[in-house]
């Protein structure tokens, strides 16, 4: 990175089973200079994450993650923001198979937590940025494409627009006879005086 330039701040979900906490709450703590990390514990009602444009899911398994149904419901999780998520290994434990099926980026973790850390924060900024990465399971994995641009402006904002206008095009196409009626109206009250 060039002297003086800054990457872009890339915002951490951070989901754990119940038994990973101490190793949740040190991610945490350690992401505060990439962007805001949340913690987010794994429960029976747990279903979806939204997660915002310039985010990322970190899942944590290990020996640790305590889970009623042996972490099924986890790597749903995980499988269903695929192009956002990455599973981090610790302990040797391996990943869950649906969570590979899915194409989710895994990062084995071994001890040098420092040198895990950079590897998550580069892993991140890849996802946000719609960038393939590599996964410790092998291969490049290709996400999803950027979203397109024009004139600095997503598609999707210039598509929200387009739905306004639609719409209020619409509506006024729809109060044009009433409008009319008014203005008949008028104009004979109008005559008549």
């Amino acid at each position: 990175m060039e002297a003086g330039a800054r990457r872009a701040m890339v915002n951490a979900v951070i989901l754990h089973c119940p038994g990973d906490e101490e190793r949740a709450r040190w991610l945490a703590q350690a992401w505060r200079n990439e962007g805001r990390a949340t913690l987010c514990a794994m429960g029976a009602n747990r279903r979806r994450i939204a997660l915002g444009a310039r985010s990322a899911l970190i899942g944590l398994w290990s020996s640790r993650s305590l889970c009623d149904d042996g972490g099924r419901q986890f790597a749903h999780v995980l499988a269903e923001s695929a192009d956002q998520a990455m599973l981090v290994v610790f302990d040797g434990r391996p990943p869950l198979d649906i969570v590979t099926q899915a194409g989710v980026t895994v990062v084995v973790a071994h001890g040098d937590m420092s040198e895990l850390l950079g590897r998550l924060r580069n892993t991140a900024g890849e996802l946000a940025d719609g960038r393939a990465q590599f996964s410790d399971l092998g291969g490049r994995k290709q996400v999803r494409a950027a979203p397109a641009r024009k004139g600095g402006v997503s598609t999707r904002t210039w598509g929200v627009v387009a739905g306004i206008v639609l719409g209020l095009a619409l509506a006024i196409g729809g109060l044009a006879p009433s409008i009319g009626r008014i203005m008949q109206t008028a104009t004979a009250d109008a005559e008549q005086r």
